[in-house]
């Protein structure tokens, strides 16, 4: 069975939450999330200067002109943490 649009842009969302979460809790690199919810921005129903979105989309641009997204190694380096940020995903928007 074919999906309806409105079952995509449910997917797409539920996957932009999951790759905030994974960003906050450092399962997903800084860098690597910001690129891949900077390419869900058009996917997820929302307006094209959506503001949380238009920062990822910032920090992607910066990035893009790196060979394969191959990021320099001082993007790896583990900075130290203060806080916890496993943070719950209530704020999504269907």
């Amino acid at each position: 069975m074919k999906m309806s649009h409105k079952e995509y842009v449910v997917k797409q969302r539920l996957r932009a939450a999951e790759v905030a979460s994974g960003m906050l809790n450092g399962s997903v690199h800084y860098l690597e999330g910001a690129i891949e919810l900077s390419s869900l921005r058009f996917e997820v129903g929302l307006p094209e200067d959506d503001q949380d979105f238009l920062a990822f989309t910032g920090v992607s641009s910066e990035v893009d002109h790196w060979n394969g997204n191959t990021f320099p190694d001082i993007f790896f380096t583990q900075l130290p943490t203060t806080a916890s940020h496993n943070l719950p995903v209530t704020d999504i928007r269907f």
